[in-house]
């Protein structure tokens, strides 16, 4: 059912990625909205008016699938309405038609979907993009100034270990 429409959860957030890393310096600063800092579950403890390096929230995206992180990084577009627009509108340019994005963060958002075929179209494009790859095969790193502290970063793709010879992706699970 390589078209069929399914909650895409967080394997979202490598759309958010490909869409997000040529758009963003990786050395500027994002300041956390509100929006960003109620994200729920927020992952990260994002704290409203601090401000956050880019390359930080792209670590936390990818390594622990921080939702508060990816929606701090398409407000770095200028607004998630814009960031939105403008992950849909990468979708199609690599011809995944079936993606329907609401949430950056993959969260459950009415009407928003993926198919396997263009999650694959998708993994194709951040698989070749090297930014990607050296933030998606980090294993460990820190987040600091956050509600929690300073926050421990695990990568939670367990196929990254746990199997030889693979080179990355992002896992997501929904309670549908």
């Amino acid at each position: 059912d390589a078209h069929g429409l399914y909650p895409p959860a967080s394997t979202l957030k490598v759309l958010t990625a490909i869409t997000m890393l040529p758009r963003l310096r990786q050395n500027a600063t994002i300041m956390a909205t509100p929006a960003a800092a109620s994200v729920v579950p927020n992952i990260v403890g994002l704290i409203p008016g601090h401000r956050y390096k880019v390359a930080d929230l792209f670590r936390a995206l990818l390594l622990i699938s921080a939702n508060d992180a990816a929606v701090s990084l398409v407000q770095g577009s200028g607004s998630v309405s814009k960031g939105m627009a403008l992950m849909n509108a990468e979708a199609h340019r690599l011809q995944a038609y079936d993606v329907v994005a609401r949430q950056p963060n993959g969260l459950p958002a009415p009407g928003q979907v993926v198919s396997a075929y263009d999650l694959a179209l998708i993994a194709r494009r951040a698989l070749a993009m090297p930014l990607f790859m050296r933030y998606d095969r980090t294993v460990s790193a820190t987040f600091s100034a956050t509600r929690f502290g300073r926050v421990p970063m695990v990568n939670e793709n367990g196929l990254l270990t746990q199997y030889p010879g693979a080179i990355g992706g992002k896992i997501g699970w929904t309670m549908a």
